[in-house]
């Protein structure tokens, strides 16, 4: 039976290419006893997606469709309007790691890693000016974020949706912890940011700095000491001071922090966490 991951991921890779996205049933397959049945090939920018039945396992030809389409992304080297975190980045990162799961195929995993590498090489604090980092936050300091604001505005804005970002890396860390027989296997795409050879070490700097994210961003700034709940802090912060966070950002610090606490547990590491 076809698996509920199967409509996530269609569902979540699909929604930013709805303005360009048609859908049509000009081509039919054939199923293995010869019947024709409706096929939907979606037309996107960068390729197209293939759904050939709504029942039964994820096809080849729909894998295939799907890395097809995925080849083709190239990363952005900003996260200006939030992109990695929900939007058209934050999204494929999501739709691989969910495709991961259901067909265990490493080419989807790989292109997984690469947005990952990029998404990681892309904070404010670990990227040139020049590259696009190294912008003054709110805080007065260059923090490790992804600033969500274009680069002209001032001052830079970030807040706890910066755990979504947190979030996609430790679901690539914990799909590869998942699966020990990965663990000492040398990356397929290499490793251009000095992340790690292997599959586990790569998954260890994804852990490791979104931890720091958490200890030096999400904690000190939003956490409030007297109860532990998710507040904005007061000026300088210019969004929502000294307001609760609302409940979709909330998710997107604790969908960070489940996902870690997953990993470190497999790991059976960092057990005050």
């Amino acid at each position: 039976m076809k698996t509920r991951t199967t409509f996530i991921m269609g569902g979540i890779l699909l929604a930013q290419a709805l303005c360009a996205c048609k859908k049509s049933t000009n081509t039919a397959a054939v199923s293995d006893n010869g019947a024709k049945t409706p096929s939907a090939r979606l037309k996107t920018l960068s390729g197209s997606m293939l759904v050939e039945s709504l029942t039964g396992d994820i096809t080849a030809n729909e894998k295939s469709a799907f890395i097809n389409y995925m080849s083709g992304i190239a990363p952005p080297t900003h996260n200006d309007q939030n992109i990695w975190v929900f939007g058209n980045s934050g999204k494929q990162i999501e739709a691989c790691g969910l495709m991961y799961d259901a067909t265990g195929d490493r080419t989807i995993l790989d292109q997984m890693i690469t947005l990952c590498d990029a998404a990681l090489a892309g904070r404010n604090d670990l990227a040139s000016a020049a590259n696009g980092g190294q912008r003054t936050i709110w805080t007065g300091n260059i923090e490790p974020v992804w600033p969500s604001t274009d680069a002209t505005a001032s001052p830079q804005q970030a807040g706890i949706e910066q755990g979504q970002i947190l979030s996609h890396m430790a679901f690539c860390a914990k799909l590869i912890l998942q699966h020990s027989s990965l663990w000492s296997t040398t990356v397929t795409n290499g490793d251009p940011h000095g992340y790690g050879a292997t599959y586990k070490a790569r998954a260890l700097t994804y852990i490791a700095q979104a931890d720091y994210v958490i200890d030096n961003w999400i904690t000190p700034h939003f956490v409030r000491s007297s109860d532990k709940k998710l507040y904005f802090p007061g000026a300088p912060n210019p969004y929502k001071p000294n307001e609760p966070a609302p409940w979709n950002q909330m998710f997107m610090v604790t969908n960070a922090m489940t996902r870690l606490i997953a990993c470190h547990l497999i790991l059976s590491d960092a057990a005050t966490r």
